[in-house]
């Protein structure tokens, strides 16, 4: 039994990151599950919609209210917003709102700015494309103070606090960060059905055959990425105003790639899969995290988490390698046709 153990807590922090992760990982696979696209700067937009928070909180709700401000980083500043969105409860949703917008909308500047010079090449030219990028714009962030402050980072005020009164500031924003990640699950879901999402497919088979049916290869893998990066960046909205602390720190290149392996683990080309990756990632980390003082350990908990996640990760490869839930055929008109056709000619 550990001393201090909170159920409660442990499931309520289960569950934000998983609702956090999973938004990511849906965001990947749009990218990667279906284009082909090996996305290795998703912390880069996750980190877009963080820093557009920590920039623009304060700044924005000092507008709203006619104020002027020296700097966004004074704690004062941070506690005086706090108690402005706890007395003004619709000032408070429509900053959020008005956040989640601007962050989505950069998210997907960057994602066009930052794969458009070498979209038109090789995948791996992508890939070391955006890892550059995603390192840029973190120490950017980290060195660059109207930002976030700098390398000590800053808290944002707390745009849900009037949910106190309630007693749901917890469940409260629990229950929005779910909803987020059902709407964003049945979006992709819509891709994935959709003629796009035929399209990314047959690019991600045979590029040279999609472009020879008349297919603007370029342009679709730019919207494909455009729109990873812009659900990618409201991931970051929501992780902020959950942690309320924002640090270039939590943006390390090793973000992205615990995605990739939610995806891969879970199963590339399927929402569902890449939800169920997520989850057993999520679940399994925080147990470590919370039990680690149970383990006769040498080092940090966290790499004993990397450690256990890569040696899964190498036994599904090897014995499912197409992931926990594999990729499902789409459901094209074609199909549904047929299946149509296989029940009506059993018989009765």
């Amino acid at each position: 039994m550990v001393v201090g153990f909170n159920f409660i807590a442990f499931i309520e922090d289960v569950a934000a990151f998983f609702f956090i992760y999973g938004i990511l990982s849906l965001s990947l696979n749009v990218e990667y599950g279906f284009g082909g696209l090996p996305n290795l700067g998703k912390a880069l937009f996750f980190a877009a919609g963080a820093f557009t928070v920590g920039a623009a909180t304060s700044r924005l709700t000092a507008v709203f209210l006619g104020e002027m401000i020296a700097s966004h980083c004074e704690p004062r500043i941070i506690s005086h917003y706090t108690a402005v969105a706890m007395g003004n409860p619709p000032l408070a949703i429509t900053l959020f709102l008005i956040i989640a917008v601007i962050a989505v909308g950069i998210g997907g500047l960057l994602g066009y700015l930052t794969t458009y010079p070498a979209i038109r090449l090789r995948e791996d030219y992508l890939a070391i494309t955006l890892i550059a990028a995603s390192e840029l714009v973190r120490v950017i962030g980290r060195v660059y103070e109207p930002i976030i402050c700098g390398a000590h980072g800053t808290a944002v005020p707390d745009l849900f606090v009037w949910l106190n009164g309630y007693g749901l500031r917890e469940s409260g924003y629990l229950i929005i960060m779910g909803v987020s990640l059902l709407l964003v699950y049945l979006l992709v879901e819509r891709i994935s059905e959709s003629p796009l999402g035929r399209v990314l497919r047959a690019i991600r088979e045979n590029e040279l055959a999609a472009s020879a049916l008349g297919k603007d290869v370029p342009y679709y893998k730019m919207l494909a990425l455009v729109m990873g990066s812009m659900i990618a960046a409201y991931a970051g909205v929501l992780y902020s105003f959950y942690t309320m602390y924002i640090s270039d720190a939590a943006f390390q290149p090793v973000v992205t790639f615990i995605v990739l392996m939610m995806v891969v683990m879970g199963g590339a080309g399927n929402n569902l899969g890449v939800l169920v990756g997520s989850f057993v990632y999520i679940i399994s980390e925080r147990l470590i995290l919370q039990f680690k003082d149970l383990l006769p350990l040498t080092t940090s908990s966290s790499y004993v988490a990397y450690i256990v996640f890569g040696i899964l990760l190498m036994y599904i490869l090897m014995k499912k390698p197409e992931g926990l839930l594999p990729e499902r055929p789409a459901k094209t008109p074609m199909i549904l046709a047929k299946k149509l056709m296989g029940k009506a000619a059993r018989p009765q």
